[in-house]
């Protein structure tokens, strides 16, 4: 039988450290914004030192604050999810559903996640002939400019797409780069009411991608998948009608897997080690 050990009292455990992290983990969709003294209750902490653990993250860049002094989560929190997409072998769990996405389109399937200004790809069926756009595994790129970004950047708290949005730098790639901040912001509502976003020649000339939210159990959104073509190719193909039923089924299937490998990394941990 599983059961976790509580190491707390170990000589080597720190305890701030533990402390920080509640402090993170007090928010959440239905608490977006906390004062001190909520941020106290709910993370278990003193007030004083909630006070000095909000402060030290702000400073940090992983919390922001509102004029009304209450503090909120900064995109900068995703980061700290990066590191398990890559370390548990999400990439090559969900490989199979990528590649029958692309086999059945004939189009290159990614999926990325947010990280601060940028999405990272995170794992990539590629198609092959005129079609093939050379992506990488690992790769960053803006997220302002791209369907994924904005799928991502549509499914943060208002709060946070409003720090995000003040710090981001909206430079131009192509002439059909949005670098407006109010065009942008109605872009991404547009995108949070559809539930899906086509971005055309914003990275790149000619480059055409439609791009759905990967939604967790939790009802939240965890990362962005896509389909991407060339203009040149398929200039009178509507990606919506024709692609989107299937890509948002990948999407689905993809949340399954995702969720699944979730439950059993912390089976895992909770495994107690040989001997």
């Amino acid at each position: 039988m599983s059961m976790l050990i509580d190491l707390r009292n170990e000589r080597w455990f720190i305890s701030s450290l533990e402390r920080g992290l509640n402090v993170i983990n007090a928010f959440s969709g239905a608490k977006p914004a906390l004062s001190i003294s909520e941020i106290a209750k709910l993370s278990g902490t003193s007030r004083a030192s909630a006070r000095r653990i909000a402060m030290t993250l702000e400073a940090l860049g992983y919390l922001a604050r509102s004029d009304g002094n209450q503090y909120f989560l900064t995109p900068k929190t995703l980061a700290l999810g990066t590191a398990y997409l890559s370390s548990h072998g999400v990439g090559d769990a969900l490989q199979p559903i990528l590649r029958r996405l692309r086999d059945m389109s004939g189009r290159s399937a990614s999926i990325s996640v947010l990280d601060g200004e940028e999405i990272i790809y995170v794992a990539r069926a590629s198609a092959s002939g005129p079609l093939r756009i050379h992506i990488n595994i690992g790769q960053r790129l803006p997220a302002y400019a791209t369907a994924m970004g904005r799928v991502l950047l549509a499914a943060l708290p208002d709060q946070d797409f409003d720090v995000w949005l003040r710090n981001v730098r909206l430079e131009p790639f192509t002439e059909l780069t949005i670098t407006d901040p109010m065009k942008f912001r109605q872009i991404i509502e547009t995108v949070r009411a559809q539930g899906y976003c086509v971005v055309e020649g914003e990275l790149g000339p000619g480059i055409r991608v439609l791009a759905v939210p990967i939604i967790s159990a939790q009802g939240t959104t965890v990362a962005s998948l896509n389909l991407t073509t060339q203009s040149a190719f398929d200039r009178e193909l509507d990606v919506v009608a024709e692609f989107l039923p299937e890509v948002r089924q990948a999407a689905m299937e993809i949340s399954g897997v995702w969720n699944h490998l979730q439950v059993q990394n912390v089976r895992d941990m909770l495994e107690p080690g040989p001997g």
